[in-house]
């Protein structure tokens, strides 16, 4: 889709940017330090934008709640990179 001339949508740049901030440092438990990021406080682009993005993620962790499956013990960084992966999939299929 992004090479066929067509745009995507603005919910899939943003989780795309989301990722990309994931990618430079993820953390748990916060919303944002010097380390990183947590799952959701990665997405920018107000309100709206991120209750759009948190359903595209949610769905993408077989409907779970993103804080506490973001801040779960165990939980990984790949885990979370994965979990965006697929929540870009959703968001333009």
């Amino acid at each position: 889709m992004p090479f066929d001339g067509t745009e995507l949508p603005r919910v899939t740049k943003e989780l795309i940017n989301a990722r990309n901030r994931i990618e430079k440092g993820w953390i748990q438990n916060y919303a944002s330090t010097s380390k990183g990021v947590c799952m959701s406080f990665a997405i920018d682009g107000g309100y709206a934008m991120r209750e759009e993005c948190l359903v595209f993620l949610s769905a993408a962790i077989g409907g779970l709640p993103v804080v506490p499956w973001n801040d779960a013990p165990g939980r990984t960084k790949e885990e979370v990179l994965a979990a965006y992966d697929r929540a870009i999939e959703l968001s333009f299929v």
